[in-house]
């Protein structure tokens, strides 16, 4: 028999959970043979300041009156309130300005999914998509089925939209007031929150009537709390309890409103919450002091998540991130949040926190780093026409760590920057901490993320042709896009860690650098954050040079080595950046799609026997080995929700290997042997 023990595979897009792994296999003699086992991945997600990162998803502010359909950077809202995410990864958003309910892809395209998107009437009409009419819609809740369930906090009623746009009004006069009854006989006022149980049942807030009604699946309406102190969003528990907010506290009680109890205070002016598997409430506070995002636990203590009571649109770390007036959050199916802000000087967007796992790797990168001083140490770049693009595509990436801060730090510099408008093209830090990209005597843009803050980032710049546009990544998250840029990129001796074709030369690069790319391609966001944390072979079609320095001793003029064939061995300057040992770690990076194997655990479901194979004299053997995850996945990284880690049909014999993900099999008389499987 053969006994197959599965190893933790380095592979990524993993999500905790259960998975099967089935083997099949047949000797030289045509025996066959198969087994099973599950491994469970336990991998806690950790919801605290520490591991979360802030980036934003979808919307460029640009002042109340603005409506925009398209890409995140595109997109624009006026005053978006709650939202939710249905089974495929969708998150549908309330615009209060514009009466409209927008949906935004797993991918940040967003599109009008009901109301007038021409000229924003408000009124309550009855449709289907953009025939159908809001009056202020505020929170979305979405039951089992994908159905929408809106409160119109003008218009006093409830509306239901189905996955196919057909909107509907369930509940509610249209005019203020208390009456119980049935559909459109009840009456609202100013209904706020809403959330849906299990069985269909609705639990609305209401703002003005202080109130909080049940709506069964056949429409009747009943209240069952009242008294209550303008309350706002509202969640319900494991436990089936629901969770509401209220001015400056968060309560629970039963879904028939008995025991009404304080769970927690603290929270000046929270709006739309939102409860995850393990009964953490998200909170957002909207209050001028506060401008956070709060987290309550089932033992009422409050915590920050995310904000440090600044107005602004800061990304990157928790702690550093600013908010303006954050309204909603939603949870997504990984435990991720999205955030709605509503503020008026930064406000009118949609923002992402994203959360680590406890056994995301730590370290993906081992080696060594240049550590520069800011003052002299330089790395040249020989001329070569193929890293220089003319007027075509290329992406530049590469890790860095700093904390300098108040001058430009240039990254990489590839081009000529003395021939005129564009012949150059630069990725630096900025004087204000943030990622920038520009060309020569052409004005640049900037990131949103501080990267100057200490940690490892992973920065990127992409230029596409057509349409032109240039993009700037932090840690694999699209930071901001520019149409204008059109490079005409001039053959020339090039830079890592200062720009050459200044004079005198000047913008050093203080802190760390590692794994500098340079591609004479445009880049996905897929592909950067499928392959931040590996290393290329140098063969990748594409990848002009790439420079590891793990070769480089730090002795002046002296070389380090371009590992693609194309061999642009850089040379380190006459003060020559200083080796360190490189531990390029995802402190922030989105969660998504840095999952490693490392929670994995196998409990007694392995070994794995699979009988009737014993061939220990190097005939090969054919064998299958695929990993399945369940259906609980991403639907845009990886690409599709059923997704197979497999190698097919593949032969190997007792020292074939085959890709990355390590399986070790032996059998009684022979040393246990290794196969690996390659899971892309």
């Amino acid at each position: 028999a053969l006994t197959v023990l599965p190893l933790p595979p380095a592979s990524p897009y993993i999500q905790p959970g259960s998975y099967t792994i089935t083997f099949s296999a047949t000797d030289a003699a045509g025996n066959t043979g198969t087994a099973s086992a599950t491994i469970t991945i336990n991998n806690p997600l950790l919801t605290d300041a520490a591991h979360a990162f802030v980036s934003t998803f979808s919307g460029t502010y640009s002042g109340f009156g603005a409506s925009a359909n398209g890409s995140a950077f595109n997109t624009k809202f006026n005053n978006p309130q709650g939202m939710a995410y249905d089974s495929k990864g969708n998150l549908y958003v309330a615009e209060y300005g514009h009466n409209l309910i927008r949906k935004i892809t797993p991918g940040g395209i967003s599109s009008t999914f009901a109301g007038d998107d021409i000229n924003y009437a408000a009124a309550t009409t009855d449709g289907t998509g953009t025939a159908a009419r809001f009056n202020g819609p505020g929170d979305i809740a979405i039951d089992g089925a994908d159905n929408l369930y809106v409160t119109e906090y003008n218009g006093h009623t409830i509306r239901k939209i189905t996955p196919g746009g057909v909107v509907t009004t369930i509940a509610g006069s249209g005019t203020a007031g208390a009456a119980d009854g049935l559909g459109t006989a009840a009456s609202f006022n100013r209904p706020y929150g809403i959330a849906v149980d299990a069985a269909g049942n609705l639990y609305v807030t209401e703002y003005l009537g202080n109130r909080v009604r049940k709506i069964t699946p056949a429409g009747l309406v009943s209240t069952i709390a009242t008294g209550l102190s303008n309350p706002t969003g509202i969640a319900l528990l494991s436990s089936g309890k629901l969770v509401y907010a209220s001015v400056g506290a968060i309560y629970t009680m039963n879904t028939d409103g008995t025991g009404q109890a304080l769970l927690a205070t603290g929270i000046n002016f929270p709006g739309f919450i939102a409860v995850n598997a393990a009964d953490e409430i998200f909170v957002p506070d909207s209050d001028t002091t506060q401008q956070r995002i709060a987290k309550v636990d089932i033992n009422g203590t409050v915590t920050t998540i995310a904000g440090n009571g600044f107005i602004g649109t800061m990304n990157g770390g928790a702690a550093g991130a600013t908010f303006d007036a954050p309204i909603a959050v939603a949870i997504d199916s990984y435990g991720n949040l999205a955030v709605t802000t509503t503020g008026s000087t930064a406000g009118n967007q949609v923002r992402k926190i994203t959360f680590r796992h406890a056994n995301d790797a730590g370290v993906a990168l081992m080696g060594q780093a240049l550590t520069f001083n800011g003052t002299n140490n330089r790395i040249d770049i020989p001329s070569n026409p193929a890293l220089f693009s003319g007027t075509g595509a290329f992406t530049y990436e590469a890790w860095i760590k700093s904390t300098a801060a108040g001058s430009r730090q240039e990254i990489i510099d590839v081009g000529n920057d003395s021939t005129g408008t564009a012949g150059s093209a630069h990725l630096y830090i900025g004087t204000g901490g943030k990622l920038t990209t520009d060309l020569a005597f052409v004005g640049g843009f900037s990131g949103t993320s501080l990267v100057n803050d200490g940690n490892w980032h992973h920065v990127t710049v992409v230029h596409q042709t057509g349409p032109s546009t240039t993009s700037l990544y932090v840690d694999g998250a699209l930071e901001a896009t520019n149409t204008t840029l059109a490079p005409n990129l001039v053959q020339s001796p090039s830079a890592i860690g200062y720009a050459p074709g200044t004079n005198p030369i000047t913008y050093y690069f203080s802190g760390s650098i590692d794994e500098v790319k340079v591609w004479n391609i445009a880049r996905t966001q897929y592909d950067i954050q499928y392959d931040m944390y590996s290393r290329p072979d140098g063969s990748e079609a594409g990848l002009a040079a790439y420079w590891n320095f793990d070769d480089a001793t730090g002795v002046a003029n002296s070389t380090t080595i371009d590992l693609t064939a194309n061999h642009y061995d850089a040379t380190l300057g006459a003060t020559a950046p200083v080796p360190a040992v490189s531990t390029i770690a995802n402190d922030y990076a989105p969660e998504s799609f840095v999952h490693m194997w490392s929670g994995a655990s196998y409990g007694n479901a392995l070994p794995v026997i699979i009988p009737l194979l014993g061939d220990d004299n190097g005939s090969p053997t054919t064998a299958s080995v695929s990993v399945v995850q369940p259906p609980a996945c991403s639907t845009s990284l990886p690409p599709t929700c059923s997704y197979t880690l497999s190698a097919g049909s593949v032969s190997f014999g007792p020292t074939t290997n085959i890709g990355p993900d390590a399986f070790s099999y032996g059998t009684s008389t022979s040393p246990t042997h290794t196969i690996t499987i390659d899971a892309k």
